[in-house]
């Protein structure tokens, strides 16, 4: 077997700078039921569903921009929509089925570090 001191460095380079990134470590999650509001470690939010439950939106507020907050809704068949803090503080999703189905919830947050 050859050894290909090339190849190598750059494994090592990609490597390591993919460590270098910013990698949020998961501190907590909540599954909030519907019309209700949440608060988790780095954030908070609510929930909301109409009554014929064609219309589902979560939406929370980070604590600070260090903080990543990420926001869920999911159908019968799996996730249906999320959102997350990229930039800010503001995470919200929507989700419209246009039919009367039963979705859950979630909710995450940690401390973004590097």
């Amino acid at each position: 077997m050859k050894f290909n001191i090339k190849k190598t460095a750059a494994r090592i380079l990609a490597a390591t700078i993919l460590t270098m990134a910013a990698v949020p470590v998961l501190a907590d999650t909540v599954y909030p039921g519907a019309n209700s509001n949440f608060t988790l470690q780095y954030g908070s939010g609510s929930t909301s569903c109409n009554s014929s439950r064609t219309n589902y939106f979560i939406s929370g507020n980070a604590y600070n921009s260090n903080c990543y907050l990420g926001v869920e809704i999911y159908n019968p068949a799996g996730r249906a929509a999320y959102g997350y803090n990229e930039i800010g503080t503001y995470a919200g999703a929507i989700y419209r089925p246009g039919l009367s189905l039963n979705c859950t919830f979630k909710a995450n947050s940690a401390l973004k570090s590097r």
